[in-house]
C-alpha cells in the first residue's frame, strides 16, 4: 500500500504459485469465452453465465489487481464495440459500476482510485511501477542487441539495477532477455497471429452466420487478444504459455474456418452421376476418367 503498510490480496490456492495479478489475469481470460462461446449456447448456459459473472467480479475485487481492473475495462470496451446494443450496454455498465463501487471497502477503493488519482494512499505504489519500467529499460540497454539470455530478467535486474525482481512489463522483459533481435522476432510473431485472426474474421463474415461456433470463438479470441496486449504492460510473460497457446489457436481457427467453408461449398454443388462430392473438388481427375 505504501509507507510500510501492506494489504491482504487474494491469490491462488495454497499449493498454487499464482499471484494476485495472475489470478486476475485468469479471470480476465475466462470472461470473453463465457460471454461469446458459453452464454449463447442455451438458456441454461446463459443462466450459469449470469451467476458466474458477479462471482468472478467479486473475486477480481479481492485480488486488488489494478492491471486486472484495466483488463476488465478493455474487455468491456471490446464487447461494447462489437455489440449492436451499445446504449443498453452503457446503461448496464454504469449501473454495475455503481453497485460494485458501493460494495468495495476503503482499502479496495483506495487501491483502484490510485490508478487515476495522485491523492490516493496507494498512488505511490502505482508511481513505483512506472519508475520500475524506466529502470527495466535501462537494464535492457546494458546488452541491447542480443540480451542477457532467456530466463535471466531477474538476474540481470539484480546485477545491473540492484532489483531482485523480474521485469513487470513484457516488452522490457523480452528486450532484457533476448535483445532487439528477439524483440523483433516476437513482434513479427504477434503480427502473424493478428493476421490469422483478421483473415478468419473476414472469411467468417462472408460465409458463416453469427450463430456459428467459429464466429463466437473468433469474437472471444479477438477481445482476449486486445485485453492481453494491455496486460503485457503490467506483467511479464515471455515464458508464459498464453501467447503461444493463442498463436496455435489462431492457426487452428483459420484452418477450421477454411475447412468449414470448403465443406459448405462442396455440399452446395450439384451431384453428378457416378462422381462423388470429393471427386468434384478435383475437376482434372474427372477429365482423366
Amino acid at each position: 500500500m505504501g509507507a510500510g503498510e501492506f494489504a491482504g490480496r487474494l491469490s491462488g490456492a495454497p499449493f498454487d504459485t499464482i499471484n494476485p495479478n495472475g489470478l486476475a489475469f485468469v479471470i480476465a481470460t475466462v470472461i470473453p469465452f463465457l460471454h461469446y462461446v458459453f452464454a449463447p449456447s442455451g438458456k441454461k448456459a446463459f443462466a450459469v453465465y449470469l451467476v458466474l459473472i458477479p462471482i468472478l467480479l467479486y473475486t477480481m475485487g479481492l485480488t486488488l489487481s489494478r492491471s486486472g481492473v484495466l483488463a476488465l475495462g478493455i474487455i468491456a470496451f471490446g464487447i461494447w464495440w462489437k455489440s449492436s446494443r451499445k446504449t443498453l450496454l452503457i446503461v448496464l455498465g454504469l449501473a454495475a459500476l455503481a453497485i460494485i463501487f458501493t460494495t468495495l471497502n476503503d482499502v479496495q477503493k483506495d487501491r483502484y482510485l490510485s490508478i487515476v488519482s495522485d491523492d490516493a494512499k496507494q498512488s505511490a505504489s502505482a508511481q513505483g511501477r512506472f519508475n520500475g519500467w524506466a529502470s527495466d529499460f535501462k537494464v535492457a540497454l546494458n546488452r541491447p542487441v542480443i540480451g542477457h539470455g532467456l530466463g535471466t530478467s531477474r538476474e540481470a535486474n539484480w546485477n545491473v539495477a540492484g532489483k531482485d525482481q523480474i521485469s513487470h512489463i513484457l516488452w522490457a522483459e523480452i528486450w532484457q532477455e533476448i535483445g532487439l533481435i528477439g524483440f523483433v522476432l516476437f513482434v513479427l510473431y504477434l503480427v502473424a497471429m493478428i493476421k490469422n485472426f483478421k483473415e478468419a474474421a473476414g472469411l467468417i463474415k462472408q460465409h458463416l452466420s453469427t450463430n456459428d461456433f467459429l464466429y463466437r470463438a473468433n469474437q472471444a479470441m479477438q477481445v482476449w487478444l486486445l485485453m492481453n496486449l494491455l496486460f503485457s504492460f503490467a506483467s511479464y510473460g515471455l515464458k508464459s504459455y498464453e501467447w503461444y497457446l493463442f498463436g496455435g489457436l489462431s492457426v487452428a481457427l483459420l484452418n477450421a474456418v477454411r475447412a468449414r467453408i470448403a465443406q459448405t461449398a462442396n455440399s452446395d454443388l450439384p451431384v453428378v452421376a457416378g462422381v462423388s462430392v470429393k471427386g468434384q473438388r478435383f475437376p482434372l481427375a474427372r477429365k482423366v476418367r
